[in-house]
């Protein structure tokens, strides 16, 4: 059986996706940084079975920096499927160097090693920032980039796309996901967490306006059909609804 190989495994994308690729019995590598907390992932599947503990133990977890081109290839040489979840997500501007570097070209790594190797095909999950204005309709797929007003963190993700498109165009097989605001549990120091969090401190006051959500469940479920019927070549956005801030 080819292995599947799962980058930023224990973050809320990567946990939930690892739960359901071992629900359909997948051999899998997961990557994670030596930091990395893996009991928070086994906390997660036992949110969803019994037999959490079970499908954890399936998953053979590598240590590696997707920066680091020697570890990586160690790793990618052994697989054929990939889904690209690892990125550094913030909006503190300050980190812009590190979110490049991180999301660009961590991900320029693995487009290189993936043509190298000849992955059959990898999944890049990106982000709704990467997506341009359309004029005061909804965007698109086909929404054109603009540089005005972008945060580091949607450029890096951006130029990050940007490697995909490149991979595509030398042969890779792939897509691309842009989900909006990922809500989903076991992660309470980023994304969705945070605001929770705050909004437990803040009193009764709300931000004016609305924003696009996604469940992680429903986001990498999507993932795996696209992966199951072997879309190319194409990136889709993920979103549920649009909810005011008031409501979540």
């Amino acid at each position: 059986m080819s292995k599947t190989l799962v980058t930023g495994g224990t973050g809320l994308v990567g946990a939930h996706l690892l739960y359901h690729l071992t629900q359909s019995g997948k051999s899998l590598i997961a990557i994670k940084r030596k930091t990395s907390n893996i009991q928070n992932v086994k906390k997660i599947f036992n949110y969803y079975s019994k037999n959490g503990t079970k499908l954890f133990n399936q998953i053979i977890w590598k240590n590696c920096d997707i920066r680091d081109v020697l570890l990586l290839e160690d790793i990618i040489k052994n697989v054929k499927i990939i889904y690209h979840c690892a990125a550094l997500v913030s909006f503190n501007n300050s980190l812009k160097q590190e979110m490049i570097e991180i999301n660009t070209v961590g991900t320029s790594n693995i487009i290189d090693l993936s043509l190298k190797y000849n992955i059959d095909h990898i999944c890049h999950v990106s982000s709704i920032a990467t997506l341009g204005e359309n004029e005061g309709s909804p965007s698109n797929e086909n929404t054109h980039w603009s540089w005005e007003n972008k945060s580091s963190y949607a450029i890096s993700k951006y130029l990050a796309e940007m490697e995909l498109w490149r991979g595509f165009s030398e042969g890779l097989s792939g897509f691309i996901v842009n989900p909006s605001l990922i809500i989903g549990p076991g992660f309470w120091n980023s994304g969705i967490g945070t605001i929770i969090k705050k909004s437990k401190i803040s009193g009764p006051f709300y931000a004016p306006g609305s924003c696009g959500v996604i469940d992680v469940n429903d986001l990498t479920k999507i993932m795996i059909l696209l992966m199951d019927k072997k879309i190319t070549n194409e990136r889709f956005i993920i979103n549920a609804e649009h909810i005011s801030y008031k409501k979540l």
